[in-house]
């Protein structure tokens, strides 16, 4: 069973969402607490509940909003976070495509990046219990995918200092 998730580009693209300075301010209240209700928000930027609302909709239906979630800190449940760059060491676009399906669906993985300029070709991000876990997941991986996983780093993540998700709040 296929979990829910959302799969979305970064890159710089031709095709925007014009917002104005309204949505804006819906926007940085919605990065202080997406909990908010629509009156205190609009409260709070001196517009009325109805616009807010129906700005938020607008936002929600072009895709500019595509979701809202928690901060968590995973050390309270005993998770750390680990971020990992594969090389990997072909380009056969199915195997990879098997990768990245069978990443998709692992219940630990929480990112999975493609970019340009990183420390190897892939770049996920999950959750483990411990180093002996997180151990055998990659040794695991590297079983499942034999000829394409080759080297790999890693980092553990042990703070964010500043979690900020838009430049001009």
């Amino acid at each position: 069973e296929v979990k829910p998730f959302h799969r979305f580009d970064l890159k710089e693209t031709d095709a925007r969402v014009e917002i104005d300075s309204l949505d804006r301010k819906i926007l940085g209240e919605l990065t202080k607490n997406a909990r908010a209700p629509l009156t205190t928000i609009a409260s709070s930027i001196q517009s009325y509940p109805k616009m807010v609302s129906e700005r938020v909709k607008r936002m929600e239906k072009n895709g500019l909003l595509a979701g809202y979630r928690p901060i968590i800190h995973y050390d309270k449940i005993g998770l750390t976070y680990y971020k990992v760059f594969f090389h990997l060491t072909f380009d056969d676009a199915k195997v990879i495509s098997q990768l990245e399906e069978y990443l998709v669906n692992h219940p630990d993985v929480l990112f999975i990046v493609h970019g340009i300029g990183m420390d190897g070709n892939l770049d996920i991000e999950l959750l483990a219990e411990s180093n002996n876990a997180f151990f055998a997941f990659i040794t695991q991986l590297r079983e499942k995918f034999p000829h394409l996983i080759g080297d790999y780093k890693y980092l553990i993540l042990t703070q964010f200092l500043k979690v900020k998700y838009l430049p001009f709040v």
